[in-house]
């Protein structure tokens, strides 16, 4: 997949706000860096599993360079005071055949106007494309809100291991999918593994902070 196939797009929220959505830059480093110090103490633990109060430069970089084949990755733009910043991010990662891993993170304040939805809708459409059949995601057994919406939406969740529940949505089983799109609305860092964020590093390399 060529990142310059994907269309840029403005995409209107809720509240009238609009975002830029495109695809990921290698560039987008210390704009992630920039999105992740914006996001609320709950919002970085829900994303990395734990407190995470910085992400380090090595940590950025890996994230903002994917290669549009196994890894792929958008990101939702807006144009601020201090110029152009990141208020979402969308990504999946391919780790066995037909099946990627999901992961999405929204700017605090643009959460709950559609903007995690409208990321979830482009990667679903990205993953058929690219021939998945499901997204999976892991997701903190303790983020009870997050996962009884789920199970409400009919989605495949598997038990709790190690405090960690998986989840499953096929992409072409629209109920199942709605759900995951009617999470992404309510907050920002419904679909979330350090898994795909980091590429299956050790613990002591994800805590890595500069």
């Amino acid at each position: 997949m060529n990142p310059f196939q994907f269309i840029r797009e403005s995409v209107a929220l809720r509240d009238g706000r609009s975002v830029l959505v495109r695809p990921i830059d290698r560039k987008d480093a210390e704009r992630i860096i920039d999105l992740h110090n914006s996001l609320s103490f709950d919002s970085q633990y829900f994303r990395f599993f734990g407190p995470k109060p910085k992400l380090s430069k090595t940590e950025a970089e890996y994230l903002a360079n994917v290669d549009f084949s196994k890894r792929f990755a958008i990101v939702a733009e807006v144009k601020e005071d201090q110029g152009k910043r990141l208020v979402g991010v969308g990504r999946f990662d391919i780790n066995e055949p037909s099946v990627a891993e999901a992961a999405i993170v929204v700017r605090d304040d643009y959460q709950g106007v559609g903007l995690g939805s409208a990321l979830l809708e482009r990667m679903r459409e990205v993953g058929r494309g690219a021939g998945l059949d499901a997204f999976t995601a892991e997701v903190l057994a303790e983020n009870t809100k997050m996962l009884d919406l789920l199970r409400r939406n009919g989605l495949e969740i598997t038990p709790s291991e190690s405090g960690v529940v998986r989840v499953t949505a096929p992409i072409d089983q629209p109920t199942m999918f709605k759900g995951l799109k009617v999470a992404a609305q309510v907050t920002g860092v419904i679909l979330d593994t350090p898994a795909a964020l980091l590429g299956r590093r050790g613990s002591s390399e994800e805590s890595t902070e500069d």
